[in-house]
């Protein structure tokens, strides 16, 4: 009783009479007010207030409560005894949600149509039927017996098995052979293989040991899976042949289910008024519906059988559609559930194509979960027919390259066409073909396709364009083709552009250092060798401890004043003394990093020589703290942890997953040695090296001003090159001068210098914009108010006003607001300053840079099936999507109870009538008018 008592809620008041509530009020204060009328009359004449206004009220009142007996008012009561399941259905909310399946089989349509109702079932024989569901129903809930289990559960699932193998016989022997022409020779078949066996099992259960039994039970229904598929089979062709009738219903019912997209279908298979999926689970278990948005989870409604249907009110469609760029089956999924450790029987309802193309193995969160006891039901939408498709899903190339240099990349491309039909893959640039191969189909699904053509030609079409403008990375627009054939589905995805940057000015490095070590002189073969930078090196006096750096113009020279060191966007300083600059050289040092916005890399060496600069003008510079006689850790096997392991955009992401990420960080070899440092109060650590309990800052950056240092305690990544060469090596120093130097302006004229950033944004990103007021706008205006002008297609989209840098570098930053798809030009608006003298341009493109999410157009019911499998859940086409309702209603033990009051029949609705008469009537007759 307590437990009842804890589940029980509030009770709910109902009127259950013929006679609406609200039509009974209104009878019934029409009839209280015209008896207390006539009342008034009577007595109008007393003196008293009380009783010319009170005997009238109190006997209108009681005639109001005796009319309100009609409506039939009763208290009703529910509450839960036992457990009750949690069902979480989640809807796949992505952009491939929203095709039509046209080519889908049509029997598959019909089933479609009869499962959302627009289909008269007696089109088909209801016999073939229902020997494909009674077959089908049954092995699941075999499948679930436990011979364990106490009492008489096990025997008496047993006997329903085998009298549901007889009801399928039965069935069968009703079916015609105009229906299905192999039926008598395959009913028979059938009750030697599955019907009789499963009798005989049935039979001796009461005396034999349950696990023999469950033995004999599996072995039967193995055979019995190979008859549902045989079962299957001929009610296809039994539907087929209906179809092949030209019945008008079914044709209707044909062109109907081609027209309805994915999401239209589902909707109505969840919402349907009376008898919808939502609204019949969520009259036995705890119902939750939830989107899956990308890889976020967003619940929009939960219900619950405590709580009558009608009061649930159940939700008519979905609230948003389907218009996610990427689908993940695992993290939604993860989120949505949250922990489900302790969970009492929660099961798990997945909508979707199953197209999964972001984010973790969802198979394997399936396998964990299925370890759990949570049970996961895939309900497949869609087509499983591929169809015939040529399609450019994405194309990835190095965004910045010199006029030098090569556009090297990759072409993902679908491939679903029949083997051996040739077609032309080509790269243009408006018309022009810069790079072009033949294929040939091979009906492989994803296929990656590298292309590499050189720069120079983009370059020299650039080369006169924009006179007055002088640009460090133009902006080219290219575009991929792949060849239309005649038997492609869908050739409006045979094209694709992309972007890359053409560099006029490669960025300068500058790398001094005390000795010719190994660090130093792979780092000189890695920038000298790429055709992207351009590098200065050099050796103190040649290598010699005491001779000093040659000054002057040029390679081989130390610059020789500012303006010639602001000429550079990295500095990387090894291991060199303090002693080998003059004063004002380390505040060449200092407003270079602080005013130029320019990187500077610290190397620090066996040598120790940085440990000078700590009492020096360029200890500001330093993200670190040098301990007093500047001690080395020395050590092995020392390893890497990383702490933004996982941060995609972070220079210390070598793989682009963040797991193989990790993993990879603490597999490179360590350094022997390391300088023991403390991180500054601003800096940031990116990676710190562990031995037991000693864990070393190894690389640390801060900021200072405008622009960012990065000090390396150790100089041994060359040793990651071990097995692998420069796979490593080399991308990690690229990233680190990339992402540590200011980058340069994309475009500048007279009078700004200006740079938005990539050239390409995901929807919904912001850009992150810089420009530099120069010598002529500065001659008119001392403190420029800067803006930036943003177009969309040619239309106004948006100005932004941005805000001078505090380092004083003069420098205006500021961020967009997140930016809708569509081509983007920028300009610079500066007050006091023509607009018609600015001529400073950029552009960039805004729109999923992938088109994985619309790659495949049919329902992946491979990755579905082994989603099941691995929870112990099961896979359900959409077309019998109503059988999941049979599939979870064990799952709830609970039952919920019930109880009405009926309050116009009670003391409780009496009991104030009469004490209303009654003191009526004391003081009608203390008055004497009785």
């Amino acid at each position: 009783m307590d437990r009842e008592a804890q589940d029980m809620n509030w009770p709910a008041l109902e009127f259950i009479g013929e006679i609406g509530w609200f039509a009974g009020v209104l009878m019934a204060a029409a009839g209280g007010g015209l008896a207390a009328f006539v009342y008034w009359l009577e007595v109008r004449g007393q003196r008293s207030w009380s009783l010319r206004y009170g005997l009238p009220a109190l006997r209108g009142v009681a005639v109001f409560l005796i009319l309100m007996m009609l409506p039939r008012a009763v208290l009703t009561y529910r509450w839960t005894v036992g457990d009750m399941a949690k069902v979480v259905v989640f809807v796949d909310n992505s952009k491939s949600m929203s095709l039509r399946d046209q080519a889908m089989s049509v029997d598959r349509k019909l089933m479609i149509a009869r499962q959302m109702g627009a289909l008269n079932e007696e089109l088909f024989d209801e016999d073939l039927g229902s020997a494909v569901e009674t077959l089908e129903s049954a092995r699941d809930v075999a499948a679930r017996l436990d011979p364990n289990a106490a009492g008489l559960t096990f025997h008496t699932g047993v006997r329903d098995f085998s009298m549901a193998m007889d009801e399928v016989f039965n069935s069968l022997k009703k079916i015609s052979p105009g229906i299905w022409p192999e039926v008598g020779a395959r009913r028979i078949e059938f009750a030697s293989e599955v019907s009789d066996p499963a009798k005989d099992i049935a039979k001796a259960v009461m005396g034999t040991d349950p696990r023999t039994t469950h033995r004999d039970l599996m072995s039967v229904l193995s055979v019995a899976e190979r008859w549902s598929d045989v079962l299957e089979a001929a009610w296809k062709l039994h539907v087929r042949s209906v179809a092949e009738q030209g019945i008008e219903a079914t044709q209707e019912a044909e062109k109907m289910v081609s027209a309805r997209t994915r999401v239209q279908r589902m909707s109505k298979y969840l919402f349907r008024p009376d008898d919808g999926l939502v609204a019949r689970l969520s009259d036995m278990h705890e119902v939750e519906l939830v989107y899956m948005n990308g890889s976020k989870a967003n619940s929009f409604w939960d219900g619950s059988p405590k709580v009558e249907r009608d009061d649930r009110r159940l939700p008519e469609r979905f609230k948003s559609s389907p218009t996610n760029n990427l689908t993940d089956l695992s993290a939604p999924v993860r989120l949505g559930l949250g922990s489900t450790e302790g969970a009492n029987q929660l099961a798990v309802v997945m909508l979707t194509d199953g197209q999964h193309n972001s984010g973790n193995a969802p198979v394997e969160l399936a396998r964990l979960y299925g370890q759990q006891g949570v049970t996961i039901y895939p309900v497949g939408i869609g087509m499983t027919e591929r169809p015939a498709d040529i399609a450019i899903l994405d194309v990835t190339a190095e965004e910045n390259v010199s006029e030098e240099g090569r556009v090297r990349g990759e072409i993902v491309l679908k491939d679903d066409m029949r083997e051996g039909i040739r077609f032309p893959l080509r790269v243009q640039h408006e018309g022009t073909t810069l790079w072009t191969t033949n294929l040939d189909t091979k009906m492989s699904g994803i296929r990656r396709i590298a292309f590499d053509f050189p720069a120079k030609e983009v370059a020299g079409k650039l080369a006169g364009t924009d006179v007055g403008l002088e640009f460090a990375m133009r902006p080219v627009k290219l575009r991929v083709h792949a060849g239309r054939l005649s038997e492609d589905k869908d050739p409006s995805n045979n094209d694709a552009t992309f972007r890359v940057a053409v560099g006029s000015q490669k960025p300068k490095i500058l790398l001094v250092d005390g000795r010719p070590r190994w660090e130093f002189r792979y780092l000189r073969n890695l920038f000298s060798r790429d055709d992207n930078w351009q590098v200065n090196v050099m050796l103190t006096g040649g290598g010699g401890v005491t001779k000093k750096l040659p000054r002057g113009r040029g390679v081989g020279k130390f610059p020789q004043d500012q303006e010639e060191m602001n000429r550079y966007d990295l500095i990387i300083l090894g291991d060199v003394a303090f002693s080998q600059f003059t004063p004002v050289e380390a505040n060449m040092f200092v407003n270079f990093v602080s005013e130029r916005g320019g990187g500077l890399v610290f190397l620090d060496g066996r040598r120790e020589k940085l440990g000078t600069y700590a009492r020096s003008p360029m200890a500001l510079l330093f993200p670190v703290k040098f301990r007093p006689g500047f001690p080395a850790f020395e050590r092995m096997p020392m390893h890497f942890e990383v702490a933004g392991f996982a941060d995609l955009l972070s220079p210390m992401n070598l793989t682009g997953e963040a797991e193989r990420n990790k993993i990879l960080w603490g597999s490179l070899p360590g350094p022997h040695w390391v300088n023991q440092v403390s991180a500054g109060p601003a800096a940031e650590t990116l990676a710190e090296l562990v031995y037991g309990p000693n864990r070393i800052p190894a690389m640390v950056t801060h900021r200072v001003g405008s622009g960012r240092v990065l000090y390396m305690g150790f100089d041994e990544t060359w040793r990651w090159r071990y097995n692998v060469g420069d796979l490593y090596h080399q991308r990690f120093w690229n990233q680190i001068a990339n992402w540590i130097m200011e980058p340069p302006f994309q475009v500048k004229d007279d009078f700004v210098a200006m740079d938005t950033g990539k050239l390409r944004y995901e929807t919904g990103e912001t850009a992150d914009i810089r420009v530099r007021p120069l010598k002529e706008t500065l001659k008119r205006v001392a403190n420029p108010i800067v803006s930036l002008v943003l177009e969309r297609d040619g239309q106004p989209a948006a100005t932004l006003l941005l805000e001078a840098d505090s380092g004083g570098s003069g420098v205006y930053r500021g961020e967009t607001p997140g930016l809708a798809d569509g081509e983007y030009t920028a300009r610079v608006k500066i007050e006091g300053v023509l607009d018609s003298l600015i001529q400073a341009r950029t552009s960039f493109m805004v729109g999923p840079r992938s088109r994985m999410e619309m790659a495949q157009l049919h329902c992946n019911e491979g990755l579905l099936r082994e989603i099941a499998r691995e929870s112990g859940g099961k896979y359900v086409p959409e077309e019998k999507i109503d059988s999941l309702v049979d599939q979870l209603e064990p799952l709830s033990q609970g039952t919920i109870m019930e109880k009405q009051i009926a309050l116009w029949s009670s003391y409780w609705w009496f009991v104030p009538v009469i004490i209303l008469l009654g003191i009526e009537w004391f003081f009608r007759k203390k008055a004497g008018l009785v």
